[in-house]
């Protein structure tokens, strides 16, 4: 049974991990899916933890870190805060914390009550996550619940992520930086999303768009100094649990996915969505968009869908294009 632990009243001498469900080994996987040619999904990022959630430090990152969080700013006090406001975060993926630490920034305030869980693979980022968040509240008065989740997401479930004495009616799925990209089966993760939501809960959810008139520039984005340094390091961690792969990577952009291949091996894949296609496939699997928005050039989508289609009309569906806004 998950101990839940609210952090205001947590000791700072106790371990830091206290209420972190550890599950099945990360080899595991890692295994698994070589012997299924695919390791996507295994990337590590390593983080440097005195900016892990620091609210005094500038947004640092990729330009996709750059245009969700300029999106998310950019329509927070009209739109979305109107969604996420009051409701419990399941945070599925922690990644670099950027969007998370906007997201904190604005929403929790000193004097309002928080739930939030936090899933992922590797124990690190939540580790990182519950670390910097224990110093981000301090001062609050409010109180924040917290449950981390170190699990995969199709572990993941309802029961596993409210908290069985909330305070708050309804959850907020927040599955950012193009997380379910990483999935070749797309009707696979949203179901599994779906499955996590009970009825009118949200999900705020970050993708990266086709850009069908230019292609190759999708692949450009990708063959650089960072994604070929992640792929080699995925390619060493293979190679570390027993088996051997060509020296070279390449990159390709095929069926709507980023692929960095070697052989015959896919060490990494991100889907690019088309906005009709991400709807398309919510509808199958019970959700409905209400709103979404795109940053400028058309690159990057954050969309809010909301569990039960029938309660959607749609007179309420909204779509927003904002220009790029300066961050500090």
């Amino acid at each position: 049974m998950t101990k839940l632990v609210d952090i205001n009243d947590m000791n700072p001498k106790e371990p830091l991990i206290e209420g972190v469900i550890t599950t099945r080994g990360y080899d595991k996987r890692l295994i698994k899916q070589i012997k299924e040619k695919r390791v996507t999904g295994s990337e590590q990022y390593y983080i440097d933890p005195q900016l892990y959630l620091n609210i005094t430090a500038p947004i640092s990152g990729t330009e996709a870190s750059y245009a969700e969080t300029e999106m998310f700013l950019r329509n927070y006090d009209a739109t979305i805060k109107r969604y996420t406001e009051g409701t419990m975060k399941v945070f599925f993926g922690i990644g670099n914390g950027d969007t998370e630490t906007w997201m904190h920034r604005l929403e929790y305030n000193a004097k309002r009550y928080h739930e939030i869980c936090a899933i992922d693979a590797q124990r690190y980022y939540l580790e990182l996550y519950l670390a910097g968040l224990r110093k981000f509240i301090l001062g609050m008065q409010g109180g924040i619940m917290f449950k981390g989740l170190n699990m995969f997401f199709d572990e993941a479930a309802w029961g596993k992520l409210d908290f069985s004495n909330s305070r708050l009616k309804r959850n907020t799925l927040v599955v950012l930086g193009n997380t379910v990209g990483n999935y070749i089966n797309q009707l696979e993760i949203f179901n599994i999303l779906g499955g996590c939501m009970k009825e009118d809960d949200f999900l705020l959810l970050g993708i990266q768009l086709a850009l069908k008139k230019n292609p190759e520039l999708v692949v450009s984005r990708y063959d650089d100094v960072f994604y070929n340094a992640m792929a080699e390091d995925i390619r060493r961690r293979v190679e570390s649990v027993g088996f051997q792969l060509p020296k070279k990577i390449r990159w390709v952009y095929e069926d709507s996915f980023v692929k960095a291949l070697c052989g015959d091996t896919t060490l990494f894949l991100s889907k690019k969505y088309d906005l009709d296609e991400v709807e398309d496939i919510g509808k199958k699997t019970g959700l409905e968009r209400v709103e979404r928005f795109t940053d400028e050039l058309q690159r990057y989508a954050l969309v809010i869908m909301r569990k039960n289609a029938e309660k959607t009309t749609a007179q309420s569906k909204r779509n927003h294009t904002a220009p790029s806004i300066k961050l500090s």
